[in-house]
């Protein structure tokens, strides 16, 4: 393919992919952002193209803002997008610049700027902006008329307690049933204390002692998030958030900044891993993007790669392998020589993925660097979310033979990971039930009646709390395993009609 064809392919592809955005209401923000991971564009780049405009147009708008302006060309443009890489005539953009450019794209002019870019900025082109952002108003959702009086807007400057007694009021009203999608105010909320996080990790007074005690609270958020339910765990997340997000507004060094981005990104991929198992992917999706907003300021590899690998389950649970291996494979290209559990983790969900597209190599290649990996790394027998011990390795090999239609070579890893899962003690964990579903597609050819009994018996073994969409996705795609002449068998007939009750709202 030639570059021009090459370039009229992408951004066709950016064309679609803006139009797919903007009919899902995203916004220009949410747009430029998954403009940025997709393509690698700069700040101020993804934001023009988030916008479908050329640089032309952008220098054409950019003057007809200010008439005393002389008329600009893309050159122009070009330049402010290539900072803060270095070039003939690349300057950093001004706040003139960016208040122009800000009414180009029709948003806030703090957005065209990450953390890491802010930082490079002169002295009072920082203060100005931080200010400028002090003042902005965020829209905020319609709400039932009770509780209009106890939502304010950002703009008045007092950000922290609306939130806090709204979402706190809201987190005591988390929905009681266990399956069924979240009010749609309590994601409005919840989204709300994601754009603050967003737009406060560049605020830059916390002592060492008191940002352990934070630490800690995330390290143990992370152990929880193995046993507890999805709805209970959004609620001690968001509190820790409001607490991070309080800290954030204040001027902090450096380091205790770089220490508060890491408990952000990490409480906002746990929360994003929570929405996914309730089903909420757009949402869960936006959390991922805000994780990594708060991950690569750290410059922390190991988490900017774990926060890859994880969102990478979004995808493959829901339907876009392509993207579970984009994914996996960009949290494998940060890791780069790393042995970590990150990267292991990448290269298990980059074979399970090829595995279900059906590519037997690169299944085999992809979990072969896995084990490869995971010989390098102590095998921790921890229940941390962001660990990843042996057991956890064999459920994505489980997984990956079941889709190759090699369920002998599955059987004794299955029952290897059964044995491991069953020495933890403490707790449900959903890994054994995905494990025996695993299995029960396995059978499903060999023996559907088996297939279908087993399917059935390990979901009424799950905890209501636990019985996600994810699982339910998982029992679904047993039926569908099924050769077409047993699925009008009573064991499939009785298990089709179970999903449907458990999936009823």
């Amino acid at each position: 393919m030639s570059t021009a064809q090459g370039q009229g392919s992408d951004k066709a592809a950016r064309t679609t992919l803006r139009h797919k955005l903007m009919n899902q209401g995203m916004t220009v923000d949410d747009i430029a952002a998954e403009f940025r991971s997709r393509w690698g564009f700069g700040t101020l780049a993804s934001y023009r193209h988030a916008c479908g405009l050329s640089q032309g147009e952008v220098a054409a708008r950019y003057s007809a803002a200010d008439e005393s302006l002389p008329a600009s060309d893309y050159t122009a443009i070009s330049k402010l997008e290539r900072w803060p890489m270095p070039g003939p005539g690349v300057k950093p953009p001004t706040i003139y610049n960016l208040v122009l450019l800000a009414q180009v794209y029709n948003v806030e002019p703090h957005r065209l700027l990450t953390a890491t870019e802010l930082d490079q900025l002169p002295a009072r082109d920082r203060i100005v902006l931080t200010a400028m952002r002090a003042q902005t108003t965020e829209p905020v959702a319609a709400l039932p008329p009770a509780r209009q009086d106890v939502v304010r807007s950002i703009g008045d400057g007092d950000l922290l307690p609306p939130l806090e007694h709204d979402i706190r009021h809201l987190l005591r009203q988390l929905p009681g049933q266990d399956l069924g999608p979240l009010p749609p105010h309590l994601l409005e909320s919840i989204d709300r204390v994601r754009r603050s996080t967003d737009d406060l990790l560049a605020a830059g007074t916390v002592n060492g002692s008191r940002m352990e005690l934070i630490e800690d609270a995330v390290e143990q958020l992370r152990r929880d998030h193995i046993h507890h339910a999805p709805n209970k765990m959004l609620a001690a997340l968001l509190t820790e958030f409001l607490g991070v997000v309080d800290l954030t507004k204040k001027n902090q060094t450096a380091h205790i900044r770089l220490r508060l981005a890491g408990a952000a990104a990490q409480l906002a991929t746990l929360t994003a891993d929570s929405l996914m198992k309730l089903g909420e992917t757009h949402d869960s999706h936006r959390w991922y993007r805000t994780a990594r907003l708060a991950g690569d300021d750290t410059h922390d590899v190991a988490l900017r790669a774990q926060i890859r690998a994880q969102e990478a389950m979004l995808p493959y649970y829901y339907g876009d392998l392509p993207r579970t291996i984009r994914l996996a494979q960009e949290a494998q290209g940060i890791a780069g020589d790393l042995a970590c559990a990150a990267a292991c983790l990448a290269a298990a969900a980059e074979g399970r993925a090829w595995a279900r597209l059906g590519d037997h190599d690169q299944a085999e290649q992809a979990m072969g660097r896995a084990q490869d990996i995971f010989s390098q790394i102590p095998d921790p027998d921890s229940t941390d979310a962001f660990t990843f011990p042996e057991r956890r390795l064999l459920l994505y090999l489980s997984g990956a033979l079941t889709y190759l239609g090699e369920p002998d070579r599955a059987e004794p890893i299955q029952d290897r990971a059964l044995q491991l899962y069953s020495r933890q003690g403490a707790g449900f964990t959903l890994d054994p039930t995905l494990i025996q579903l695993d299995r029960a597609a396995g059978l499903a050819t060999s023996d559907a009646i088996a297939a279908c009994e087993l399917t059935q018996e390990t979901l009424e073994a799950v905890p209501a709390g636990h019985r996600t969409q994810i699982v339910l996705t998982r029992g679904t795609d047993v039926l569908s395993a099924l050769p077409r002449n047993a699925r009008a068998l009573p064991a499939a007939a009785d298990l089709r009609e179970m999903l449907a009750l458990t999936a009823a709202p």
